[in-house]
């Protein structure tokens, strides 16, 4: 266990400290970059955070306790072989290392992180489903009254879709700043389409949160 910062004395302190720093890292780049979180670009920040030469210097492994040291290098040549189907030459520096750790952990955080993802969107897929489902029945509940009927293409109903789901992105925070003036412009250039004109009181509120 970690009794003094940056000192490990295990492999799991220093897995835990580097996917600490990548969640850290990745959530940043995301915000700065103005990114969503998509397979492409997670490949892109473990490429700067895992596999460059600079990687390194945005870890700090101060003290790795011997015990430590012989725990990575099992941990590296068993990850090499699974990667490569070779073994791995012996590593003589702390330097490389640490560069081979923070390499195969990425590797693994990665895949976690693209696991993560998928299942965020089929969740969202069945959220929009269900909003397409009770868009279809309000159709059809409309269709069936005495009043004007109406008829949705169903690119109308897609944007409806969309709107909806940029709405509830938007309440629940996940709109970055960018994303936020792209959906008012949209807005505010078509307003006279009556899908977005159905919505647009509501869509409104976005400019309160700016």
């Amino acid at each position: 266990m970690n009794t003094q910062p940056n000192t490990f004395y295990s492999l799991l302190d220093i897995t835990e400290y580097i996917n600490m720093k990548l969640d850290e890292g990745y959530k940043t780049y995301l915000y700065e970059e103005e990114l969503e979180n998509t397979e492409d670009n997670i490949e892109e920040f473990l490429m700067e955070y895992t596999n460059s030469d600079s990687s390194i210097y945005l870890y700090d492994f101060t003290t790795i306790v011997p015990v430590c040291i012989f725990e990575c290098l099992s941990f590296i040549k068993d990850e090499y072989m699974g990667m490569t189907g070779e073994e791995l030459d012996i590593i003589y520096s702390k330097e490389k290392l640490e560069g081979q750790l923070i390499y195969f952990v990425g590797q693994e955080w990665g895949r976690r992180e693209q696991m993560r993802e998928q299942d965020r969107e089929e969740h969202r897929e069945e959220i929009r489903e269900e909003i397409r489902e009770e868009i279809r029945e309000e159709i059809r509940e409309e269709n069936d009254s005495e009043e004007e009927q109406i008829f949705l293409t169903e690119e109308q109903i897609n944007l409806k879709i969309w709107l909806l789901d940029q709405m509830r992105l938007c309440e629940e925070g996940k709109l970055n700043t960018y994303q936020k003036e792209q959906l008012l412009n949209l807005i505010e250039k078509n307003q006279t389409n009556p899908i977005i004109l159905e919505q647009f009181n509501i869509l409104q509120n976005l400019k309160k949160e700016k």
